[in-house]
């Protein structure tokens, strides 16, 4: 029997406030994240025969972090690499809608303990036995720079190794403390990736410089639009023209 696949994402998971239809002062909370949210759909389309899901954040010893690790687990998820910091808590949003329906966010992150990603480097030797991982550019901004080096060098180290390294560029300004910064991060992590998700939405358009000289399959996507997959095997450039 093929042994199970160890598939790994890795990011910020964050609480979720949103306004409850019930009042004014009512909000419902729930969790999200990009990588989270990754995490979570892998664990419910591959059969845990197939697929073995680990996500890899740091988390708080609070009850909060308690409440979200029970819930990623109740996913199927495995959450064996998840690290607990003392006295730390998860990062928080806020969502407000309008009475347009346009919504805002408020954010509560700057002392996130998922910040100290790989700030000792035996969590980048314990995931070298990955099949594959999945990271984004707002687990790139979130790490100091020591951190964003030793995730992009683990991506160089699986992809040497045959495996797959899966980045989603998913740029968001206000998490960079400048965009020629942000560019030539996002350009090293596409260059260390198997595979490259670029989004079409958002602010990316400040990021259209430089190219990549590093083969990789570009994913194409658009939420604006019905669901549809295209991939290309090329040359990947770090911005792509409609």
């Amino acid at each position: 029997m093929t042994p199970a696949l160890t598939i790994v994402s890795i990011g910020e998971p964050m609480i979720e406030l949103a306004r409850s239809p019930q009042g004014p002062l009512s909000y419902d909370r729930r969790y999200g994240g990009d990588t989270l949210n990754t995490a979570v759909y892998l664990a419910r389309l591959l059969k845990p025969e197939t697929a073995r899901i680990h996500y890899v954040t740091r988390l708080g010893d609070d009850p909060l972090s308690d409440w979200m690790i029970k819930g990623f687990a109740s996913e199927g998820i495995d959450c064996s690499l998840i690290a607990r910091v003392k006295d730390r808590r998860p990062g928080l949003y806020i969502i407000d809608t309008d009475e347009r329906g346009e919504r805002s966010f408020s954010y509560w992150r700057s002392e996130a303990p998922a910040r100290q990603l790989f700030e000792e480097s035996d969590l980048a030797e314990q995931l070298n036995s990955a099949d594959a991982i999945y990271t984004s550019g707002i687990t790139l901004a979130i790490l100091s720079e020591v951190g964003r080096e030793r995730l992009i060098g683990l991506m160089h180290r699986l992809k040497s190794a045959g495996c797959i390294a899966a980045f989603d560029t998913n740029y968001r300004s206000r998490l960079w403390s400048d965009r020629n910064v942000a560019a030539s991060w996002v350009r090293q992590a596409m260059a260390a990736a198997t595979h490259v998700l670029p989004s079409s939405d958002g602010d990316h358009g400040s990021l259209r410089s430089g190219s990549v000289n590093s083969p990789a399959w570009v994913l194409m996507r658009s939420w604006s639009r019905p669901a549809a997959a295209r991939s290309i095997r090329c040359k990947a450039p770090s911005h792509l023209k409609k």
